[in-house]
């Protein structure tokens, strides 16, 4: 491993280590300030949402992100199993989080 491939990977890991203890968090059913969206809304409003659900179905989609986030400094295939995961997740979980299956 060349020294820029370890800046790199301390680097990822230093962003990838704080993401994997929110998402374990979350994947708790806690931690709603972490949802982008539901921190933002007035109580009233967020009394209309299952938020301990909410919070379960982003960590769940967080974690293998944090997990996977150290094989972009592989480069190659790892790099595009990364993107290809992470832009995939995020359009299901909106979709699944805009489905209406959330509210109370």
């Amino acid at each position: 491993m060349t020294r820029e491939e370890l800046v790199g990977f301390i680097i990822v890991l230093v962003i990838a280590i704080p993401l994997i203890i929110i998402s374990i968090v979350l994947m708790t059913g806690r931690g709603g300030d972490f949802v982008a969206g539901l921190n933002t809304m007035r109580r009233s409003e967020r009394e209309k949402y299952d938020e301990k659900a909410v919070c379960k179905c982003v960590g769940r989609f967080t974690l293998p992100a944090g997990l996977l986030m150290p094989t972009i400094v592989l480069g190659g295939a790892f790099a595009a199993i990364f993107l290809a995961y992470t832009v995939i997740g995020a359009v299901m979980v909106l979709i699944r989080l805009n489905s209406g299956k959330f509210k109370r």
